[in-house]
């Protein structure tokens, strides 16, 4: 039983994960913070090149913390399935997110919808 919990646990666990990220109607470190970026041979999320701040209403900062990495961190960015582009300033980024259309907000529920019916269905297959 004790076994069970915690698998189910682990699954919401997960979807939480999944919303996070999730672009809402606010900035959230969680949208840039695991997208991989090829430093110097090694793969590494950009949590670990640099600091990632929200600068409220809809803006995104990374303070880099190697001046060389800056490109690497601004190109993942833009090539990352988020829709924004990486505007650089020394070792600063700034990332503007536009506000949600009305398009981007279904596209959005559909993809919330579908995890979550993922993650139901892995629960149910768990209690069976």
């Amino acid at each position: 039983m004790a076994d069970l919990e915690q698998k189910i646990k682990e699954s919401l666990e997960y979807l939480k994960s999944q919303f996070a990220a999730v672009r809402g109607g606010r900035p959230s470190p969680k949208l840039v913070e695991d997208i991989s970026i090829d430093y110097f041979g090694q793969r590494m999320p950009i949590k670990q090149a640099g600091s990632i701040s929200v600068n409220p209403p809809r803006e995104i900062l990374i303070s880099v913390w190697d001046r060389q990495a800056v490109s690497i961190v601004a190109k993942a960015i833009e090539s990352s399935n988020l829709n924004v582009s990486a505007n650089t300033d020394g070792n600063l980024i700034r990332i503007n997110l536009p506000p949600l259309s009305a398009e981007r907000r279904q596209e959005l529920a559909k993809v919330v919808k579908k995890e979550s019916e993922e993650a139901r269905i892995k629960i149910r297959s768990l209690r069976d």
